[in-house]
């Protein structure tokens, strides 16, 4: 039986079909591409693909444009419109005589088409450049800290100034105030100066972009001190803030740069109380034992008040009422910026009294180390526009912080009042309290208070002042080329020249009263008293020396044990034959000068000498202060004297 074998089409009959198929679909679709072309619907028009690319090119390239910020706006502006003032008046005459509210602070165009001028948005502006401040002079002042008198958070707060001051048990610090004088008229009329004369004139800064007011946010002192070869030292140190001066100081806020539209409503808020606007310029002292620290004046001296110690213990009670105050009125204009009180949700074992560290370690100001009246997180919400839980957290620590705050706050006036009952005055004779106005001040002193300098040492200060920026936060509505002075809370004026100089007392001063330089019974000796404060009280002590001793020690004294060291020794005696005596001592031998050479060894290894009289120590006015405040045991004496003190 045969059988036939299949053709070479037969066996691959199924292979050739595809591959014809595929030819014709390739075929038919080349046929569209390239000579019927293929049509996409875009809106209501048929485009090729080529023309889809070409408007979707386009499109990105317009897209680009826009968000170039240097590339020319496409807003047109309408022209300038004019308003006559006979326009205006008419249209007074027949306006509605309702309260308005006042016009936001940003609309100086709009207040000046109702003042009948022209709208512009290309108006340059003066910028103004304040001059110098002088400083006048520096105060070295000797007490003791009352750490009493302190809050708890104190010690955390200003850990540097606590170890220094507070750890031994006398807590006795001396420290110098530099002072100068602020002309706040001229810096005034510098920001309300035009210059319309010049090409492009100059217009005055409009009156809502600086609230109407002028700021002060910081008075800046530097420090430079006296190197033993007599040149002063390259290095020039920046007085830090107050201790405890906390959120009154304003300086982490000029420095940062992220002040914003928040920090600026939070200077509006508190500067513009005339109580907030004087601790900036007279940052207050923390209490001390005895209050010897006497304020400057404007007419060039000191004033000094003596108090009574019941009269001191009233003052340091109203001043940490005055400091409740302040504090309570910065957190809450912080509680009212961030959204109003809330209690936390029930269940979360928080009391909205309960004042815990989470709620004391919150601290207005928005963490810019300042004074609050709202907070830098302001309006700290999601995407959603739904408040934040941090912003929640937030809102309920406050209100715990304000909470606490009004507590401690009515304790203390309770305890005041029941300490210092108010006298009864008749109506006749009262007179109700003149408030002050710092925008009534012409000028006005302004201190520092530095506590980082170093017994022996000698100083010299100047001095800036840091004033708000009108500025800042307007750089939308000032020409190109000025936006550049949008930049920084707060302009710095010029800097002054250096203030005299001023050596800081040594913790003991000593004082040659009597002595032989003879060889006798007594040999040669001399006998020194010596003076240094202790508990904020000037102490006094005696002894006798002869040549090798060193000065001072551990003496006895009306306080107890104290220590009245110093680095000086004696080193030789002896007569100074070149000045005799008026008188003659008894037996005919007429009396000569008695000179003591005393030497030390300062920190560069170099010897030091100090040649002192009796005739010159017993009659020099710093010995006949010390002598008479030690002998009085002076609970409130003025400044330590000085050399080129004020």
């Amino acid at each position: 039986m045969s059988s036939k074998r299949p053709s070479f089409i037969e066996l691959h009959c199924e292979k050739l079909l595809v591959i014809v198929a595929g030819l014709a679909l390739a075929f038919v679709t080349l046929q569209q591409l390239v000579f019927m072309g293929v049509g996409v619907k875009v809106g209501s028009e048929t485009l090729s693909l080529n023309a889809v690319e070409e408007r979707l090119r386009r499109k990105e390239a317009d897209l680009s444009s826009k968000l170039d910020i240097d590339a020319p706006s496409p807003l047109v502006l309408p022209e300038p419109k004019r308003v006559s003032n006979e326009e205006l008046f008419d249209g007074r005459k027949i306006a509605a005589v309702s309260p308005k509210t006042s016009l936001p602070p940003n609309q100086s165009a709009l207040a000046k088409l109702l003042e009948g001028q022209a709208v512009s948005m290309s108006q340059w502006y003066f910028s103004p450049s304040f001059g110098a401040s002088e400083v006048i002079g520096t105060l070295v002042t000797a007490d003791a800290v009352a750490g009493a008198e302190l809050p708890s958070e104190f010690r955390t707060e200003n850990p540097e100034f606590a170890a220094k001051y507070m750890s031994s048990a006398t807590m006795d610090v001396t420290w110098s105030t530099p002072w100068a004088v602020i002309d706040l008229d001229a810096m005034r009329a510098e920001l309300a100066m035009e210059s319309m004369a010049q090409s492009p004139s100059l217009a005055a800064i409009p009156r809502p972009w600086i609230s109407d007011s002028l700021f002060i946010l910081d008075v800046v002192f530097e420090r430079q001190e006296l190197a033993g070869d007599g040149t002063w030292s390259e290095a020039v140190v920046v007085v830090p803030p107050v201790p405890g001066q906390g959120q009154d100081s304003w300086r982490a806020a000029v420095e940062s740069e992220s002040s914003n539209a928040s920090t600026r409503d939070a200077v509006f808020n508190n500067l513009s109380r005339y109580e907030m606007q004087m601790d900036v310029l007279q940052p207050p002292l923390i209490p001390m034992t005895h209050g010897n620290f006497s304020p400057p004046s404007l007419n060039g001296s000191v004033t000094a008040i003596v108090v009574t110690p019941e009269e001191q213990m009233r003052d340091q009670s109203q001043r940490r009422i005055q400091a409740k105050e302040k504090a309570l009125s910065r957190t809450e204009d912080s509680l009212k910026a961030a959204g109003g009180e809330l209690d936390p949700p029930a269940g979360s074992g928080t009391g909205g009294d309960s004042g815990d560290a989470a709620g004391d370690k919150d601290k207005p100001g928005g963490g810019f180390g300042m004074g609050g009246g709202g907070s830098m997180k302001k309006g700290a919400s999601g995407a959603d526009g739904a408040e934040t839980q941090e912003s929640k957290d937030r809102r309920i620590q406050l209100t715990r912080r304000v909470r606490v705050l009004r507590k401690e706050l009515d304790g203390l006036r309770t305890v005041f009042e029941k300490r210092y009952p108010t006298p009864s005055e008749s109506g006749s004779d009262s007179k109700p309290a003149i408030a002050e106005s710092f925008a009534a001040k012409e000028r006005v002193v302004a201190w520092t208070h530095d506590f980082d300098v170093r017994a022996g040492a000698t100083y010299r200060y100047r001095t800036s002042v840091q004033i708000y920026n009108p500025f800042f936060t307007r750089k939308i509505l000032l020409v190109a080329d000025q936006q550049s002075l949008a930049r920084g809370l707060a302009v710095r004026s010029a800097t002054s020249s250096w203030g005299q100089e001023v050596a800081i007392p040594p913790a003991t001063s000593f004082f040659v009263t009597n002595g032989s330089a003879r060889d006798g019974v007594g040999g040669r000796r001399v006998s020194v008293e010596l003076f240094r404060y202790a508990n904020g009280q000037l102490k006094g002590s005696a002894e006798d020396l002869s040549p090798g001793d060193q000065v001072g020690g551990s003496k006895k004294s009306s306080a107890g044990n104290l220590d009245f060291s110093t680095p000086w020794f004696l080193v030789d005696i002896f007569e100074d034959a070149g000045t005799a005596g008026a008188g003659q001592q008894s037996g005919g031998v007429e009396r000569w000068s008695i000179v003591a050479v005393f030497q030390r060894i300062d920190s560069d290894g170099m010897r030091i000498q100090s040649i002192r009289t009796i005739d010159g120590d017993k009659n020099s006015e710093k010995y006949k202060k010390f002598k008479s405040a030690a002998a009085a045991n002076a609970s409130a004496s003025a400044a330590i004297p000085a050399a080129g003190g004020s």
